[in-house]
């Protein structure tokens, strides 16, 4: 009998073949049955063995995963299953290849990593393959039946502590990227990525400002590099040269931009005008960086 592959998953199948009473004896072994072993196999990958759907991991977190097969493994059956990796995230990164060439490195947004251990190999599923620049080999798991078997009392179906997640942290302002994963066109498994606050560059927009006594107020102008959604606090230190403050200026120590997307943010410093001839007078400000989260 020859069986034949057709590309559906489906419960191991049998095969029962009997021998009839004819003109010849029948001896007392008349039926024989053979397992036909499906391999039609796929995996669910789960963040943990209670859960499924969507999760949300913050940059720099690690999370095990685990693979549970959609069937047993007959025997020593071993099986290699294609891992889909889709998202808006990027699994990979330009990296310096050596540190005589001065390469700039971007690092990807998420890493996927195996343990040892004789019940999977993992294929290609890395970041960075050195073996495999420019990325064109399909990345897989394979599962071994013997070992898997070999686990007597436990879920066969399940492995667990094996394969792992990594999340990169890039220091880079981008919205929440996810990623989907899926293994041997199994269901898939979403994930979220929680973006870390990045750093922000504050500036003034000129670095001296004039303006007539009589004016009741003047608007520096800071440049805040954030992301859209991001609020700030900026801390402010006030320093007087020939002006006094709360006489001939008052101002706030601390000044909050609401994000609203823009890089131009002004804040307001109010002027006294006190009908004393005093001369031109003047004042520093600055941004106090060491109260700057």
């Amino acid at each position: 009998m020859a069986t034949e592959d057709d590309g559906t998953e489906e419960d191991h199948g049998a095969i029962t073949v009997t021998v009839r009473p004819g003109s010849y004896i029948v001896g007392a072994e008349s039926e024989a049955r053979v397992r036909v072993s499906d391999d039609e196999i796929t995996a669910t990958i789960i963040p943990d063995i209670s859960s499924r759907g969507r999760v949300t991991l913050p940059e720099g977190a690690r999370l095990p995963l685990t693979l549970v097969l959609s069937k047993h493994l007959d025997g020593d059956q071993t099986i290699t299953l294609p891992l889909t990796r889709g998202g808006t995230a990027s699994v990979f990164g330009t990296y310096r290849l050596s540190q005589h060439n001065p390469q700039v490195i971007t690092l990807p947004d998420y890493n996927l990593y195996c343990w040892a251990s004789r019940l999977i190999t993992c294929n290609q599923i890395g970041s960075l393959d050195r073996g495999n620049p420019d990325y064109t080999l399909q990345p897989s798991i394979t599962f071994h039946g013997a070992e898997l078997n070999k686990r007597a009392g436990n879920n066969k179906l399940r492995v667990g502590n094996v394969l792992g997640i990594e999340i990169i942290e890039d220091n880079t302002a981008e919205s929440n990227e996810t990623i989907t994963l899926s293994l041997g066109g199994g269901e898939a498994t979403s994930l979220t990525i929680k973006d870390a606050p990045s750093s922000v560059t504050l500036s003034f927009s000129l670095g001296s400002y004039s303006v007539r006594e009589d004016h009741t107020e003047f608007q520096p102008v800071l440049l805040v590099d954030t992301e859209p959604g991001q609020d700030i606090v900026v801390p402010l230190v006030f320093t007087d040269t020939t002006a006094t403050k709360g006489e001939d200026y008052v101002a706030e120590d601390t000044v909050t931009f609401v994000a609203n997307g823009s890089t131009n943010n002004s804040f307001v410093i109010g002027v006294l005008d006190d009908t004393v001839y005093e001369g031109d007078e003047t004042f520093r400000v600055k941004i106090d960086a060491s109260r700057l989260p």
